[in-house]
């Protein structure tokens, strides 16, 4: 849906003035077409990762805090949260409106599959789930612009993910270079040169040259 501001240039007017009697300047304002325009949005702000360990399923969960928009200053009706897992049919998982914010949100992989006709006994790892937010306002011509909305609400993907074991990666490698399978080799993969890094030694088989050896130092994130 193209989020798109339907405003006369009346209330365009009085919401700039009204924005500039606002004293909570740490909050932003409505954006059209990159100018603020009054009207402060609520905002999401992340507590914990936005991915669940399926290694452990007991004790992990989304956490945020869902703040509202400053009285006056044109608020919004609701706060829609709709979810989808794997790409599936997209359901609403919560409605918010501004009297029930900010409200700290934590949720469990089973909050975050129901309604979706699975169980937490169905998900495998790597499976994930869209989170997708939308402000609803009174008057349904009136609408954020998407990137008002994507600033303060970016859509994210939850992963069920699993550990990385950098340990399990250390050895040695065969490759196969070019479609044709006319380069074959080996490679070695090492721990460090820091901490949470390993190194791929010349993966492609290059040797070196000019001084470059080639190899791959990879960051992983714990």
């Amino acid at each position: 849906m193209k989020n798109i501001f339907k405003i006369s240039i009346l209330f365009a007017m009085f919401l700039i003035i009204a924005v500039s009697c606002n004293e909570d300047v740490d909050k932003q304002a409505y954006v059209m077409d990159g100018v603020d325009t009054g009207g402060v949005l609520p905002n999401v702000t992340f507590l914990a990762g936005k991915n669940f360990d399926f290694g452990d399923m007991n004790n992990t969960y989304l956490s945020f805090i869902a703040d509202a928009a400053v009285a006056g200053d044109w608020n919004f009706e609701r706060l829609v949260i709709r979810k989808s897992y794997n790409g599936g049919d997209t359901i609403i998982h919560k409605q918010l409106t501004p009297s029930e914010m900010p409200l700290k949100m934590d949720i469990t992989p089973e909050d975050a599959v129901e309604g979706l006709g699975i169980s937490v006994g169905d998900i495998a790892g790597g499976d994930y789930i869209d989170w997708m937010f939308m402000v609803e306002f009174a008057d349904p011509d009136v609408k954020f612009n998407d990137d008002a909305l994507t600033q303060q609400f970016p859509d994210f993907r939850s992963y069920f993910v699993c550990a990385f074991d950098a340990n399990s990666t250390i050895g040695t490698y065969q490759f196969t270079y070019s479609d044709w399978e006319h380069n074959t080799g080996t490679f070695e993969v090492v721990a460090g040169p820091g901490e949470n890094q390993i190194t791929l030694i010349d993966p492609l088989g290059h040797g070196a040259i000019d001084g470059n050896n080639y190899d791959l130092i990879v960051d992983i994130d714990p």
